[in-house]
């Protein structure tokens, strides 16, 4: 086998193609089905071994709020002590507090890094969303 005879193979570019096509298919049900969530990063402080974190009102993650993460520990909503809405007279910003017991000893006045997941749905509601 020379040169000129590699240069001359057919290939069967029917079943690369179909191949490709299949693989498209199951990445897009794998997708279709995934569910995903919106992130909201904040800080919370301690106070009394509980923390206190303030959202803005603008954002409507409390009523669809599924957990909160501080510190690798998980919190649901039935954990949760959410207040009414206050005034920050001096940024002049409405928000609500939100008020966690914790279990373990954790110094007072300390400021810990919070995550807030919210809205769970799917990939192609979201998707959706973004383009209508």
């Amino acid at each position: 086998m020379n040169y000129h005879d590699l240069l001359n193979i057919k290939y069967s570019i029917k079943y690369y193609f179909l191949l490709l096509i299949l693989l498209f298919i199951l990445l897009f049900i794998f997708i279709s089905n995934k569910k995903i969530m919106d992130v909201y990063q904040t800080i919370g402080y301690v106070k009394d071994n509980n923390i206190l974190i303030n959202i803005p009102i603008s954002n409507t993650m409390l009523s669809n709020l599924d957990n909160v993460t501080i510190e690798n520990n998980k919190y649901y909503k039935n954990d949760l002590v959410v207040s009414d809405i206050l005034l920050d007279e001096i940024n002049l910003i409405n928000y609500q507090e939100i008020e966690i017991s914790l279990n373990n000893d954790i110094d007072d006045n300390l400021v810990v890094p919070v995550t807030i997941y919210y809205n769970e749905e799917k990939v192609l509601t979201k998707i959706k969303k973004l383009l209508f």
